[in-house]
């Protein structure tokens, strides 16, 4: 395992290519396809999962080290991955898409990913938490919740991974995974006869004092002939047919 320098890495993001990561000294004989790593990825940090071992790599690939290893053991075996694999071409989409769509929220992490307390810490829990451990804790006792990049802060490191995966098992936080809602309704404007131009008889009337401000002419037969047909049984018109009507 040691001869492996290099990852490739799957982020839960719909991104055209995986990255490649080189593996720090002192995990060389840890790493295994199917666990997750802590890693930089655009100026923010994600859990990816690691989906191939590399003893080299092409001469203009510059590969950076990844933070930290999130796993004790492998979370997918290389079948899994495999059928990530045929999922992503069947379905014409990413292994990163898949991966979002695969993994419970839990296991996907991100700069942005908010962190809560879970229970109180008692007493007798405080001896086994490490300094690290409790500064976090106490930080989210007083503020109630956090991001990653917050617990980054409050502790001046950049790997703070493993630290969250343990006051997990310890059932201490949870983490809480923030949807955005990205549809944005289309608005059109309509124009409608005012009520007492509603029926067919009285929308034939002309329309008294009513003059065109710019050019000073009544309105066009076009529009009012637009208003009044039949096909309009709302009688209204948005305001796209209105500029091409008049």
């Amino acid at each position: 395992m040691a001869s492996y320098r290099y990852v490739t890495v799957i982020f839960p993001l719909a991104l055209p290519a995986n990255y490649t990561y080189s593996i720090p000294d002192h995990l060389l004989d840890q790493v295994q396809v199917g666990m997750r790593v802590e890693a930089p990825l655009r100026n923010k940090i994600y859990a990816g999962m690691i989906s191939a071992l590399h003893e080299n790599v092409e001469d203009d690939v510059n590969a950076r080290p990844f933070y930290s290893l999130l796993d004790d053991k492998p979370l997918l075996s290389s079948i899994q991955i495999d059928f990530w694999t045929w999922m992503a071409r069947y379905y014409c989409c990413t292994l990163g898409e898949v991966m979002e769509a695969a993994l419970p929220a839990g296991l996907k992490l991100d700069s942005e990913t908010r962190i809560v307390l879970e229970n109180e810490v008692q007493d007798h829990l405080i001896e086994q938490l490490t300094n690290e451990e409790y500064l976090i804790a106490e930080a989210l006792s007083i503020r109630g919740e956090l991001t990653i990049d917050q617990v980054k802060d409050i502790l001046q490191k950049k790997s703070i991974m493993p630290i969250i995966r343990s006051l997990q098992e310890k059932r201490l936080l949870r983490l809480v995974e923030e949807l955005t809602e990205k549809f944005k309704p289309r608005k059109k404007r309509f124009v409608a006869l005012a009520p007492s131009f509603a029926t067919e008889e009285d929308s034939t009337k002309p329309f008294p004092g009513w003059k065109d401000r710019k050019n000073n002419t009544r309105p066009s037969s076009l529009f009012l002939t637009a208003m009044t047909s039949a096909k309009w049984s709302w009688r209204c018109l948005c305001k796209e047919q209105l500029s091409t009507t008049a």
